[in-house]
């Protein structure tokens, strides 16, 4: 079989170089969006902490040929970009119930006189990150630098 010999895929004929030309875009995509996955929390390199609202891996007929739909915690401000995935960037919690502490910790306001009440769902945050968390040690001084210092 050579480079340009045909085939049919979904009634559309389509040549070896082609297909690996698909299959090479679909990699590329895959290693731009990396870990992130819808309903996930996410850092970027720059401390900024955003949930992803959607995932559009493509192929799209301009640029950008993928897009994902992010919105920063604590703020209504929704963002779509083609932003790659960088080493730096850190995942704070895949989709599910450790997601859900996070997004509750960027957009519940804590009154000093709450300390003693919200310290209870503290406990159970660390307790749910043990149980949920692969590199409990990271995630737990993950939440030590993200701690917030409350003052009377």
């Amino acid at each position: 079989m050579n480079d340009h010999t045909s085939s049919s895929v979904n009634g559309t004929a389509m040549s070896d170089v082609d297909r690996r030309r698909q299959a090479t875009d679909r990699r590329w995509v895959a290693a731009q969006i990396g870990p992130r996955q819808v309903g996930g929390v996410y850092r970027t390199r720059h401390g900024d902490v955003y949930e992803v609202l959607d995932i559009e891996p493509g192929p799209r007929p301009t640029w950008p040929t993928w897009r994902i739909s992010v919105r920063t915690l604590g703020s209504d401000t929704v963002r779509r970009h083609c932003t790659a995935w960088e080493d730096r960037d850190q995942v704070l919690a895949e989709p599910g119930p450790a997601a859900d502490i996070w997004r509750a910790a960027y957009t519940r306001t804590v009154a000093p006189g709450d300390v003693a009440c919200e310290r209870h769902a503290l406990d159970g945050a660390d307790w749910l990150f043990h149980q949920l968390a692969p590199g409990y040690a990271a995630a737990q001084a993950l939440a030590a630098t993200t701690a917030m210092e409350v003052r009377r």
